[in-house]
C-alpha cells in the first residue's frame, strides 16, 4: 500500500440518548462487522477513559467513542450514534 491510497481518521463521536447503539455492548452493536470502524476508546461524561474496551463493554448515552475508520465509515457511525455535532 502506498501513502495516500486510503484516508484513515481517528475521531470523537458522541453517543446521544436517541442512538440505537446505547445500552448495548460493543459486540452487540456489530460496529466493526457492519460499518468497518474500530472503537479505540470510550470516554464517559465524568472523564473516565476506557482504552481498547473489550467487546463486553456496554455503551451508554453521553459516551464519546474514539473511533478509527475511513471518512465514510465514521460518517455512518456518527449517524447511528446520533451525533448532532456532525450533522
Amino acid at each position: 500500500m502506498h501513502r495516500g491510497e486510503v484516508d484513515i481518521l481517528i475521531e470523537d463521536i458522541g453517543l446521544s440518548e436517541r442512538s440505537t447503539l446505547r445500552d448495548q455492548t460493543i459486540d452487540q452493536t456489530e460496529i466493526r462487522r457492519r460499518i468497518g470502524a474500530n472503537i479505540l476508546a470510550v470516554r464517559r461524561p465524568d472523564g473516565e477513559i476506557f482504552v481498547n474496551p473489550p467487546v463486553e463493554f456496554a455503551l451508554r448515552s453521553g459516551d464519546t467513542l474514539v473511533a478509527l475508520g475511513t471518512p465514510d465509515q465514521l460518517d455512518m457511525l456518527a449517524t447511528e450514534a446520533d451525533d448532532q455535532r456532525r450533522a
